[in-house]
């Protein structure tokens, strides 16, 4: 059995290990491998194939299924010895292009004579329960075809955990592609108390490390104190014991064969802070004492219904709001016998976070800047109880002359050639990270006497005396002609004013920027919101042009064919770090108003919001 994955971000790859650990729990011996990893000339002689993708916003592959997906679109060679399955994860808010890299391959197998063992898995990251909705049914499915049925397994050793008598050996972790990036500063943004405190953190590149207007920045981080005495105490370890992991499959990017504490094990290595998934828990249920614990993860892994208790774990309801980690579990069902060698290989890896990098190369050639906001809370069930997300706390205490260990990366953003062509932005809250370089990029070039077309951006925040990020900075821009700035403050009023509102509000402005060979450029949280913006310049285009709907959605199909509309939207999925909270407050008196005048509790300006948990990132 081989498994082969698209991820950009780790999501796909996270899905991808599920089904590789619980095919080894079921006597099944599968190979995992990146897809571009495996060369595709040997599909032919492989009896089962899995294959798990993700979509870009325009229907494209992951960057590293690239190649395979190459080939098989041109290749002659028939696959009628190879049995397939595909799982895509998307976004049905993409319309035409929700799972589309998925159906294409799906598809394309089938053309090329291969047999589908169940039908195509379409993930969809709104669905009640995200991607699970369909993956759960999915992959027991799968079971049930390969080996009649699912039964109950554990969870598989991936390693043999052996006490040394060697001293342990100091090991950092090293990721391929990352250097050390020194810390220059750490400023605070927002006034001291506010509950969201937003930084500005600048970090100097390493020597011969460049980067571009646009780029994202990687920022590895280390699991907090708290989490690792608490997941050590459970497990009935000591911090200063010393451990050896050997493989018994592939050992991944841990330390093997190598005396180490098991401190930096759990502190640099161990995702720790992620709730754990529904088939993590459903191994859990296996090695609980006490039946009644066992039942009662077993339904709560695997209860789909709308509401589910799960969702609401990581749901980051506020009314609900509790931490969801795998520690946390633990304690709370202390029937489970469990050891290291459960954990280890079984949960993700730490992944870096993806942050935009909120500079410009030509005014800032040998530092990059990032914003990034810290969502601290108190447990909704222990007032005295405080949670803070595990990167973004691990970033806001960081001090001049620390060592990060980052790496940068191309955005996804393709900037008009001509800096005459307007733009019409919107961005919400740290989602003015790239409109801030690409402002400084503008205001580069304006000083050389190049001719500079305005922007017009539309800046989506709660409080204009809290986080109105940058705030003199953008009046500067205003003040030198090149931008028309429209903040949208939705917690200043009793009116839930956000872009959408300004959008539909100056209809003509809309039209103004777009009508001229303008771009648009979108930078926020995905799921839903990226389509109430497109809805509303629709209507403001259709208003101004006195137009059909029909029309005006065939006009933003086209620009988004021709690069003119750019959507940079971080996944809707909710997380402890940066929650966005679905408070529709419907009334019911009002039970037809738009959702997008209802999330008046939501706090959905947050940019990077979605990968902290889950690893969720780009859709």
């Amino acid at each position: 059995m081989l498994i082969l994955y698209g991820s950009q971000t780790g999501t796909t790859e996270a899905y991808a290990k599920i089904v590789h650990s619980f095919a080894t729990a079921r006597g099944l011996s599968p190979r995992l491998l990146v897809a571009d990893d495996f060369n595709p000339d040997q599909l032919v002689h492989e009896g089962v194939v899995i294959f798990l993708t993700s979509t870009f916003y325009n229907g494209e592959f992951p960057s590293n299924f690239s190649r395979t997906w190459d080939y098989l679109r041109a290749t002659t060679t028939s696959l009628p010895s190879t049995k397939f399955a595909v799982f895509g994860l998307g976004n049905s808010h993409t319309k035409v292009n929700f799972n589309a890299a998925a159906k294409v391959l799906d598809a394309r197998l089938e053309q090329l004579g291969a047999s589908r063992l169940i039908p195509l898995g379409l993930g969809d990251e709104q669905a009640p329960c995200g991607h699970e909705t369909a993956f759960r049914p999915w992959i027991q499915h799968l079971w049930v075809k390969l080996l009649g049925g699912h039964g109950k397994m554990t969870l598989p050793v991936q390693f043999h955990i052996s006490t040394p008598a060697t001293d342990a050996v100091s090991v950092s972790r090293t990721l391929p592609g990352f250097d050390g990036f020194r810390v220059v500063s750490n400023t605070l943004l927002t006034p001291d108390g506010y509950e969201r405190p937003t930084f500005l953190l600048t970090l100097e590149l390493p020597a011969g490390v460049t980067y571009q207007l646009g780029d994202h920045i990687q920022v590895s981080y280390n699991n907090s104190s708290d989490l690792v005495e608490r997941t050590a105490s459970r497990l009935g370890l000591s911090l200063d014991s010393t451990i050896q992991l050997r493989p018994i499959g592939h050992g991944g990017y841990l330390p093997v064969d190598t005396p180490i504490k098991l401190e930096d094990l759990l502190r640099d290595y161990l995702d720790l802070s992620s709730p754990p998934s529904r088939s993590f828990l459903e191994g859990l249920s296996a090695l609980c004492a006490d039946p009644d614990e066992a039942l009662a993860l077993e339904q709560l892994a695997e209860d789909m219904t709308i509401g589910n208790l799960y969702s609401k774990y990581v749901g980051g309801n506020a009314a609900f709001r509790t931490p969801f980690t795998l520690v946390d579990v633990l304690e709370l069902h202390p029937s489970i016998q469990i050891g290291l060698h459960h954990i280890v290989g079984n949960i993700s890896l730490i992944r870096p976070r993806y942050y935009s990098v909120c500079s410009s190369p030509l005014q800032l050639p040998h530092h990059v800047q990032v914003v990034y906001m810290v969502d601290t809370w108190h447990c909704g069930n222990d007032p005295n109880k405080l949670f803070m997300g595990a990167a973004a706390g691990y970033m806001s205490r960081l001090v001049p002359g620390d060592i990060v260990t980052s790496s940068l990366s191309r955005g996804y953003f393709r900037l008009p050639t001509s800096l005459e062509t307007p733009i019409l932005g919107v961005a919400l809250g740290t989602g003015i990270s790239f409109f801030r370089a690409l402002l400084q990029h503008r205001a580069y070039h304006q000083d050389q006497h190049a001719v500079v077309s305005k922007m017009r951006l539309y800046f989506g925040i709660r409080h204009a005396a809290k986080d109105f990020l940058f705030q003199n900075e953008l009046q500067t821009y205003v003040n030198r002609g090149l931008l028309e700035l429209v903040p949208a403050c939705s917690h200043d009023s009793n009116e839930f004013v956000t872009p959408v509102t300004k959008l539909r509000d100056f209809p003509n402005s809309v039209a103004e920027y777009l009508d001229n060979q303008g771009v648009y450029f979108y930078c926020g949280i995905g799921g839903t919101i990226p389509y109430f913006h497109e809805a509303a310049i629709q209507t403001a285009l259709q208003t101004v042009h006195k137009s059909t709907l029909g029309s005006e959605m065939e006009t933003v199909d086209e620009m988004k064919v021709t690069g003119r509309w750019q959507v940079e939207a971080f996944s809707s999925c909710l997380d402890h770090e940066n929650a966005l909270q679905h408070q529709q407050k419907v009334q019911t008196k009002k039970e037809d108003t738009p959702i997008s005048d209802v999330v008046g509790d939501c706090a959905m300006f947050c940019f990077q919001c979605g990968q902290t948990n889950q690893g969720i990132g780009c859709t």
